[in-house]
């Protein structure tokens, strides 16, 4: 195995002609497709995804342990999350360094795994938001927040979304969010053939609030 620098990627491709070479073609660009010069191009999909998708004992035993430290992180900061909002002082910044700093109590823990995304109200509703200094808003014991996080142990990942109420919510909230809670159960209730796709089942657990006028993107 040899390795060059991403961006000598057109140059290999174009003095490569050992062998034909496997391209797919729903994750190759047309610029680097036609920088390919050797005899024959097999067009299939790539195999690496799905034997990564494979997990083997050590892996899911590593999974669950990262899990479980990630579980009790997350206890912690949901038991100290409304009393400090109900205390005052606390913004969406400040809750995210609390809930890190509560996985870095656990072991093995290494950092976060993607940048935390903790929307309150309005914030809520955009897809991927992280607070800055300048949007940084005070939490309020009033409305919903969402917080996405997830930290990196060196047994495994983690990746957990919440929207929690931070004191009294209007009644179109809490009608949004039991069809919210219906179409995971309906995701989770309904049987599927081998074969079905991932689009059949989002269109699923979408359905109960299409019926109503509601719709919502995909991060």
């Amino acid at each position: 195995v040899s390795l060059y620098k991403y961006n000598k990627v057109e140059k290999c491709l174009e003095s490569y002609s050992e062998y034909n070479i496997l391209l797919d073609g729903d994750e190759t660009s047309y610029y680097l497709w036609k920088a390919v010069k050797c005899q024959e191009i097999v067009a299939a999909g790539s195999p690496i995804p799905a034997m990564k998708a494979v997990k083997n004992k050590a892996e899911i035993e590593g999974y669950r342990s990262a899990m479980l430290k990630d579980g009790v992180a997350m206890v912690k900061f949901l038991k100290w999350l409304e009393p400090a909002v109900e205390a005052g002082g606390q913004t969406e910044i400040s809750i995210d360094e609390k809930l890190t700093s509560l996985r870095a109590e656990q072991k093995l823990f290494r950092d976060i795994s993607f940048d935390t995304i903790a929307g309150y109200a309005q914030h809520g509703a955009i897809v991927h938001y992280e607070a800055t200094p300048e949007t940084d808003v005070v939490l309020k014991p009033e409305g919903l927040i969402l917080i996405d996080s997830g930290a990196q142990y060196q047994d495994g990942t983690t990746d957990i979304t919440r929207t929690i109420a931070l004191g009294a919510v209007s009644e179109e909230m809490k009608h949004i969010y039991t069809l919210v809670l219906k179409a995971h159960i309906q995701l989770e209730l309904v049987k599927f053939p081998d074969g079905a796709s991932g689009t059949q089942l989002d269109a699923v657990g979408r359905e109960c609030m299409w019926r109503e006028g509601y719709n919502f993107l995909h991060g």
